[in-house]
């Protein structure tokens, strides 16, 4: 079983541990080459003029007349993904190596377009995988998805509005010893859309006692703050 979030950062400020160390960032200012990259866009969807999945560099692309704040630079983006096309839109990231890291901090900023409701419709949902055996298998981080029809969309509790933030989660007691993440944008509803930027995993280093224990220690939660 996978140990998870707020006891995890509990146990870290009672130990007195360090802070994180970075060991993958992607910040999506550089359009991705299908397929093979240091992220992939798998595929990449457009009808006409309008964009509904894609790296973008300027707020206004995705949908035509969207618009979503606080960009920086590029990031990647989707937009009623099931109102345009049946198949699931993906983000995939190279490997990058978890070995020697038993606490693993996810960071992303994400947003919804600021054109029309930020609500979405009940069964819209965007998930958040990892892999450590090189990409056979999937497991579930997280999904954002609203709690019901016509509500913000969440990303464990915190709500998701039009302006990119910053979320965090943790999770220990991975195995292996590299890591792939990906983001598949499964359900999006007519007007409903999430941007991704600046995505961070990093270690948290933790004492030998401290991630001993880590077997009796569940719980959930996340964190949320304002981009600078």
């Amino acid at each position: 079983m996978k140990i998870r979030f707020a006891q995890i950062a509990l146990l870290t400020a009672l130990t007195g541990a360090a802070s994180a160390g970075e060991l993958f960032f992607e910040d999506f200012d550089t359009a991705p080459l299908i397929g093979d990259s240091e992220y992939s866009l798998s595929p990449q969807f457009q009808s006409g003029t309008t964009s509904y999945f894609l790296q973008s560099n300027t707020p206004t692309v995705v949908g035509g007349t969207t618009n979503f704040d606080n960009t920086d630079g590029g990031f990647v983006a989707g937009l009623n993904i099931n109102a345009n096309t049946n198949d699931p839109r993906r983000m995939t990231t190279d490997s990058f190596d978890i070995s020697g890291s038993p606490v693993l901090q996810f960071s992303f900023d994400l947003a919804l377009h600021s054109v029309g409701s930020s609500n979405w419709d009940g069964d819209s949902r965007v998930e958040f995988e990892y892999s450590t055996d090189a990409g056979t298998t999937w497991e579930t981080l997280t999904t954002v998805e609203a709690a019901s029809n016509n509500t913000a969309p969440l990303f464990e509790g915190a709500a998701i509005t039009n302006t990119f933030t910053t979320f965090t989660t943790t999770m220990g007691g991975f195995s292996g010893t590299s890591m792939q993440f990906r983001v598949i944008w499964a359900n999006l509803g007519p007007g409903d859309s999430l941007g991704l930027d600046n995505l961070q995993v990093s270690a948290v280093p933790l004492p030998p006692a401290a991630v001993a224990g880590l077997g009796l220690l569940a719980g959930m939660g996340a964190y949320r703050r304002l981009r600078r």
